[in-house]
């Protein structure tokens, strides 16, 4: 029997024009392949252009409601706008029931795009509000409302130390070329950054962004992916809505974002110094087999073995150790005629004459990427989702790892297991950049992984922990060739 849809609560307004509010969640929802749970809190009697009355729901109705909601399990909350202090200690009240591991996205809209008011809640409400939601998505306007400071530089740095876990301001109000979004995370600040579309005024804008958001939350993405996901929906969105009157235009019901067209460029913290001449091919971007070993021993082993790519992975922090170590990759990566792919240690793999370097998220963010492409060293990266591999598409690396796929004890992980299904949508938005799976990759894995479009393998345990490791490398390709010519 299929799943059913997760379902995901949506608490807001209805507007009678049908351009935002709860009927813009419905909608979302819907393409999204979620199951709305609609509990309104006031009726926004309006056209698209012009807003009559606001008509707030009576809070005895609206507890009812919320109950019947709670019974149902949401997967995610999306909250609207919100009418007054009563219904707002109504709905926290109700939350309460609600299992904190469930995500509670917060569009805090006070004022229609008609230029009526939806709601007014008092600071300390919004303040208790704040406290409970996983993230807010004020646009620049609401940021001040939210915070009561005038001055959005103070308005930021209030929300941050008193907001939710994640602040999503969104650009679109900015004077920008580009309508760039910011998330603020407890790690990290994400850019989310996509070009304006001209001459649209799209309703439900922010109910699409925060409600794509619950979606892709609901279906166990991180919020930094869910957040990429719902850009690429809003750009497509924008791309192809129609008019409904003189100004304004609709977006007909979304679907899951796939062309990489649509999708933005995303920084982590500051921005990558990407370098002109850019990063060389690999010599075999079809390479099949590729072991991550951490000792020279090892690179040998699997370099005698016949494989035509491996990283060497250096534990050592001894600089003479580790200085030693690389020359020796280097070399044997030239006796074998292997791509030999160095970790980390960028400097040494200049100096050395290294093949390649590989390197993670947070190496990318120190390494001068331009002395290594300048040295004609190849670059492969690392990705664990939407967000780190938007990040680094624009580079043109030579290869993008993409993981990991299946549960590994190989390193602690932050990120869950991507899956296959991820797997290919990551792989489809990589373009002719080649790639390589990794992470919890044996021979039974192997067709899953093929059929998800990637052609390579990063194999670490599945080759050092087996008893026989040339035969363990032996099956391995066999299980690749096999695939293959299927």
């Amino acid at each position: 029997m299929t799943a059913h849809p997760a379902v995901i609560g949506c608490i807001g307004g209805i507007d009678t024009s049908g351009g935002a509010g709860l009927a813009r969640d419905a909608i979302t929802v819907a393409g999204l392949h979620g199951q709305c749970w609609q509990v309104p809190t006031l009726v926004s009697q309006q056209s698209h252009q012009y807003h009559h009355a606001t008509y707030a729901l009576d809070c005895q109705v609206l507890a009812q409601a919320l109950s019947i909601l709670v019974d149902a399990l949401p997967a995610a909350i999306k909250l609207g706008a919100i009418a007054n202090d009563a219904q707002a200690q109504c709905i926290l009240d109700q939350l309460t029931a609600i299992p904190a591991t469930v995500p509670v996205i917060w569009d805090p809209v006070q004022i229609s795009s008609a230029h009526g008011r939806l709601g007014q809640l008092s600071q300390s409400l919004i303040n208790t509000l704040l406290t409970r939601c996983t993230l807010v998505t004020p646009n620049l306007p609401e940021l001040g409302l939210l915070s009561g400071q005038s001055d959005s530089t103070l308005a930021l740095s209030w929300l941050r130390a008193n907001g939710p876990q994640y602040l999503l301001v969104k650009g679109g109000h900015a004077q920008h070329a580009q309508a760039t979004d910011i998330l603020y995370s407890p790690a990290h600040t994400w850019h989310f950054a996509g070009p304006r579309v001209p001459d649209i005024d799209m309703r439900g804008s922010g109910c699409i962004t925060a409600t794509a958001i619950a979606c892709f939350m609901a279906k166990g993405y991180n919020c930094e992916d869910a957040v990429c996901l719902a850009k690429a929906v809003l750009s497509e969105s924008y791309h192809t809505a129609r008019p409904v009157a003189a100004t304004q235009a609709l977006a007909p019901a979304p679907h899951w974002p796939e062309n990489a067209d649509y999708f933005p460029v995303t920084q982590r913290n500051t921005a990558l110094a990407s370098s002109a001449t850019g990063f060389g091919p690999l010599d075999q971007p079809y390479f099949g087999l590729y072991p991550v070993v951490d000792s020279i021993d090892w690179l040998q082993r699997v370099l005698a073995a016949g494989v035509s790519i491996a990283q060497l992975r250096i534990k050592a922090t001894n600089p003479d150790i580790l200085h030693q170590q690389v020359h020796q990759a280097v070399a044997l990566g030239r006796k074998y005629q292997s791509q030999v792919f160095i970790n980390d240690h960028w400097q040494l793999a200049i100096e050395a004459g290294a093949y390649g370097v590989h390197l993670g998220q947070d190496d990318l963010t120190t390494a001068d990427l331009a002395a290594i492409a300048n040295a004609r060293l190849r670059l492969g990266v690392s990705t664990h989702g939407y967000a780190e591999l938007c990040r680094v598409l624009p580079l043109m690396p030579s290869y993008i790892a993409l993981g990991h796929v299946y549960p590994t004890s190989t390193k602690r992980m932050p990120s869950q297991p991507q899956g296959p299904a991820r797997l290919a949508a990551y792989q489809a938005l990589c373009g002719s950049i080649p790639t390589v799976a990794i992470g919890g990759i044996g021979p039974a894995q192997i067709p899953s992984v093929r059929a998800a479009g990637v052609h390579n393998v990063a194999v670490v345990s599945a080759i050092t922990r087996a008893a026989n490791p040339p035969a363990a490398i032996a099956q391995l390709q066999e299980a690749l060739a096999n695939v293959q010519r299927a």
